[in-house]
């Protein structure tokens, strides 16, 4: 009778057998006590912080991490601002340097370039634009921007007008988001788009230009580069894509990029277009001289002017290269002039050393005998 007496008290006094009180559905209340009698609560699952979280509860945040503040200092302010990405309004931009803006002309891997006019004058102008925040943050590109301004600059301090046959720089005006460079505007296409409509004419191989206006271009491209050899600087990615004319018909030679400071030491960068790659230059690691490997570029330009094709191509660029080190470029035409031939090969011949020089080129009879004619202009799309 006293066990049963035990019992029965604990039981009223909440046991295991009394009756539960009603649980909320969620896992995270409060769990009641289990006896009233007990000086101290248990702390809950919740209270303790192991309680799971509802699915539909949201997650909040510690209160230490609530009022926790960011700290802030200056240098990481300042290249937090460098980081903010260019203006998607151009035309608020170049407004604000003194410029009216037109359109779009092309986007580089770093750059664009704008067209537009200048608002007191209203000369019309190619604005190429430097994205400061990328810039800053890769290393490669910023080098490769302040190394191509710096040609840009040298070659208009050798004479303030500029060369009649390069796309001079006009201004240069910088925002801290971005650096931009005022180049003389060229409205009458590009040699490639040129090709390209001549291409479109003919059989491949059989749609060259005429004889007489390759070589009047020709005078003129070697006229650029004796000029730009002439300030220590090699240009490194002469194609039919760099070489652009004004409204006039002059041609003008574009797209310092790759250009660099050569002198008579030895580069080893490789860089430019493979097709129009000098020998030398698919072994670049080995090094090899800048002014030089313009003069092949230049031949493999005058190879396309005349056959309407590629002097160098390759199914890869192994076999490509294979090619150029052997200088075995696509065949002659039949009709081509003799002295065209033999300007083509001094200019692509294997050996840097024997190459001739823009100089050496100007003084040919059939370049500096070449009539002065007005190329086509390309046609409007």
């Amino acid at each position: 009778d006293f066990a049963r007496e035990n019992i029965r008290q604990n039981n009223a006094a909440g046991g295991a057998d009394a009756a539960a009180p009603p649980w909320n559905s969620d896992p995270a209340s409060e769990i009641p006590p289990t006896t009233p009698s007990r000086p101290k609560k248990r702390k809950s699952k919740k209270a303790m912080g192991l309680a799971k979280p509802s699915p539909m509860a949201k997650p909040r945040k510690p209160l230490s991490e609530a009022k926790r503040k960011p700290k802030v200092n200056d240098s990481a302010a300042e290249k937090a601002q460098l980081r903010k990405p260019v203006s998607r309004d151009p035309s608020r931009d170049l407004k604000q340097i003194g410029y009216h803006y037109l359109g779009p002309i092309a986007a580089g891997a770093y750059s664009t370039i704008l067209r537009a006019t200048i608002q007191d004058s209203n000369v019309m102008v190619a604005v190429k634009t430097f994205d400061n925040g990328k810039c800053a943050k890769d290393k490669a590109i910023g080098k490769a921007r302040d190394r191509e301004l710096m040609v840009l600059r040298l070659l208009r301090s050798e004479d303030e007008r500029g060369h009649k046959h390069i796309a001079n720089l006009v201004a240069e005006h910088e925002t801290p988001q971005t650096m931009f460079a005022v180049l003389e505007y060229c409205g009458g296409g590009s040699l490639q788009r040129l090709l390209q409509q001549q291409q479109a004419r003919g059989p491949l191989g059989m749609c060259g230009m005429d004889a007489p206006r390759v070589a009047d271009l020709a005078k003129q491209l070697a006229s650029a580069l004796k000029y730009l050899h002439s300030c220590g600087v090699a240009h490194r990615d002469i194609k039919p894509g760099n070489i652009l004319f004004d409204a006039e018909g002059a041609l003008k030679l574009c797209d310092f990029g790759f250009a660099t400071r050569c002198h008579d030491h030895e580069l080893k960068q490789q860089c430019g277009t493979p097709s129009f790659f000098a020998p030398e230059l698919t072994m670049a690691h080995e090094g090899y001289l800048g002014r030089p490997v313009d003069m092949w570029a230049l031949g493999c330009v005058l190879f396309e002017m005349l056959h309407g094709l590629p002097a160098f191509s390759g199914g890869s660029v192994e076999q490509l290269f294979t090619r150029i080190r052997a200088a075995n470029h696509v065949p002659f035409a039949p009709d081509l002039p003799g002295e065209a031939r033999s300007i083509i090969s001094a200019l692509l011949t294997r050996d840097p050393t024997e190459r001739i020089t823009a100089a050496a080129l100007l003084d040919e009879p059939w370049i500096r005998s070449a009539p002065q004619t007005s190329p086509l202009a390309p046609k409007k799309e």
